[in-house]
């Protein structure tokens, strides 16, 4: 893109996630499912189905769309149970996020 457009063009994008992250935390596809107040999962996809697995009593945040990500929800979710954890899908192999460590 060339400059002269790449500036209105980002603005717009601003703007559209904005207004994503607006329906993200009011009305997105994240559902919780409290069950426990000590312990707290935060996972989505088919890591959902493993924690299930391993920790029926668990409440569960299951984020179905993860960026943006719904801030207030996870900070509501963190504040209702006593700890946190979160699960992820993870390809054998790959590196972890930058700045956590393994």
């Amino acid at each position: 893109m060339v400059p002269g457009h790449a500036k209105p063009a980002h603005k717009r994008l601003r703007a559209k996630l904005a207004d994503l992250q607006a329906w993200n935390e009011a009305e997105g596809p994240n559902r919780v499912e409290r069950r426990s107040a000590v312990l707290g999962v935060i996972t989505g996809g088919i890591s959902y189905h493993h924690v299930r697995e391993a920790a029926p009593d668990a409440s569960i945040l299951k984020l179905g769309l993860s960026y943006p990500l719904p801030m207030k929800t996870l900070r509501d979710f963190a504040a209702s149970v006593s700890g946190v954890s979160s699960s992820r899908k993870t390809i054998h192999g790959s590196p972890p996020p930058a700045g956590l460590p393994v």
